[in-house]
């Protein structure tokens, strides 16, 4: 089993003017027609962090997958990509 990963580093300003950095980080691995997925989501007062991300969204992925249909011929990539905006936005 393979685990892949994506990241998603956003800015956004607070309320001092200051810029601050925010996103997540996705662990996902296919069997058969399925994904494993796991997401790590920064909190506001955390700093992005592709290395930490990697560490914690892989771990929950191990320890407690979200599982994710693959529905034809969807791309993995694509797929994992949309479930940590998904996370990210406040959804599941």
């Amino acid at each position: 089993m393979t685990t892949k990963f994506f990241h998603y580093q956003g800015k956004t300003s607070s309320p001092f003017g200051t810029r601050m950095y925010t996103g997540f980080t996705v662990a996902y691995s296919r069997v058969d027609n399925q994904l494993l997925v796991g997401v790590a989501i920064c909190n506001e007062n955390d700093r992005f962090c592709k290395k930490l991300g990697r560490v914690i969204s892989e771990g929950r992925m191990k320890k407690n997958p979200h599982i994710v249909p693959l529905v034809g011929d969807q791309s993995p990539e694509v797929v994992a990509r949309e479930f940590g905006f998904e996370m990210f936005n406040g959804g599941m």
